[in-house]
């Protein structure tokens, strides 16, 4: 009886573990950060710090780090030293009025940001994906007139959008494909919009070597049977006329 009660005890000991160890491993996964306050000389700064270290191999050298130390938020291409920011990011004036808004993960800027001037009104939204502006945007200028379009791996690619501060309505279309301005013929409007290529048209205009030397083939037999049924006429037809040379010399 007393053996029985001790391999009891044991198995619920590890029933009790089994259930605890995912609760345990999962805080100490998560990385620990805290919430700082940032004063400048014309705004407050409130964001999340992340107090572990990183190793260095996992920094990416053409990603801009946005990072904590001596009560300020510094920023470094390609590596950073102290606390890295991972949360939120809110900037404010001293009236109140928000003028930025955003997310960082792992001392990247991630997901959407938002700027707005002093009056509230919007300037400025892009979408950040790991330290790289990726997808909408857009952008109000100085002079009244706003961009908006997509970007790809931190350049503007696809279709761009340019509108005035006098005419609103009327707006211009740019293409893009990965920074490089695209020139787009009226007869190639619809696949350059998609960015496919049509393979039948490259096959017409740009034949493979292949495919010449199996035309060349063709044609050479082509000709070859052409000679052929001309050489098998012209031996039918001199029969004929033999036979026929042959039946009036027999005639009497």
């Amino acid at each position: 009886m007393h053996v029985r009660l001790n391999i009891a005890t044991i198995i619920s000991w590890l029933c009790l573990l089994c259930l605890c160890y995912p609760v345990c491993a999962q805080q100490l996964r998560t990385p620990v950060t805290r919430e700082v306050i940032v004063t400048t000389d014309s705004s407050v700064i409130k964001t999340v710090v992340r107090i572990e270290k990183r190793k260095r191999n996992s920094f990416k050298m053409s990603r801009q780090y946005y990072w904590y130390s001596a009560n300020k938020i510094q920023q470094n291409t390609g590596e950073y030293y102290g606390q890295c920011l991972h949360g939120y990011f809110k900037e404010f004036n001293y009236s109140g009025q928000m003028l930025q808004s955003g997310n960082m993960q792992k001392g990247l800027k991630n997901g959407t940001w938002k700027k707005w001037n002093d009056k509230g009104f919007l300037m400025s939204y892009a979408h950040w994906k790991k330290g790289r502006m990726h997808g909408n945007f857009y952008q109000a200028l100085s002079d009244g007139s706003t961009v908006s379009g997509k970007h790809k791996q931190d350049k503007i690619h696809g279709k761009i959008v340019y509108s005035t501060l006098d005419n609103p309505m009327q707006k211009t279309v740019v293409f893009y494909r990965m920074g490089e301005k695209i020139i787009i013929p009226e007869t190639g409007k619809k696949s350059f919009l998609h960015f496919k290529k049509n393979p039948v048209s490259e096959k017409k205009n740009n034949p493979k070597p292949d495919s010449d030397k199996k035309m060349k083939k063709k044609e050479k037999k082509e000709k070859n049977e052409k000679e052929n049924i001309s050489g098998k006429k012209k031996d039918k037809q001199n029969e004929t006329t033999n036979k026929n040379e042959k039946n009036e010399k027999g005639k009497p």
